[in-house]
């Protein structure tokens, strides 16, 4: 029993020691590996008379629980420190200004049809006026276009939607 107890708080010491789960997966190997100080124990129960055996085997029970307990205890102690560490250093500093959202922009089509607007509208304007020629001729050009345009739009997505299906 004295060996037992020896062997517990060795193995509590040894778990106090260890900075990570992986050191601490080594630790657990050398107590309760297959070749651990407590498998070996049970191990010996065979060895020992049909009296005896049922106390040793209640004691090493009682000590393998105990690396158990001490093994977990130490094993949550580790991952706790680990996330404290992880959260601090990656801390959020709420008081900075977000991140500005990328915003679409027009369509290439329309993005034309406003560029041409911006330049063949003043000169139309001024052809107009030196010419003085019929508004109504201008606009309907003006519609004539965009209807090409819309026509245009029109197949493309006629020709997207033949492809996809």
């Amino acid at each position: 029993m004295n060996n037992l107890e020896h062997t517990l708080k060795e193995a509590r010491e040894d778990f106090d020691q260890c900075q990570s789960v992986t050191d601490l997966d080594q630790a657990k190997a050398k107590y309760l590996g297959k070749s651990g100080v407590l498998t070996e124990a049970l191990k010996s129960l065979g060895k020992l008379s049909a009296e005896e055996r049922p106390k040793v085997g209640a004691e090493i029970n009682v000590v393998k629980q105990g690396v158990e307990e001490a093994l977990e205890k130490r094993r949550e102690a580790i991952l706790n420190a680990s996330q404290a560490k992880q959260l601090a250093e990656e801390s959020l500093d709420v008081t900075l200004p977000s991140r500005k959202e990328d915003r679409g922009s027009l369509h290439p089509v329309t993005q034309t049809l406003h560029g041409l607007n911006r330049s063949f509208i003043p000169l139309v304007s001024q052809w107009h006026m030196d010419h003085k020629l019929n508004l109504t001729f201008i606009i309907s050009q003006r519609l004539i276009f965009q209807s090409h345009i819309q026509h245009v739009r029109c197949m493309t997505h006629f020709i997207l939607m033949n492809l996809m299906y």
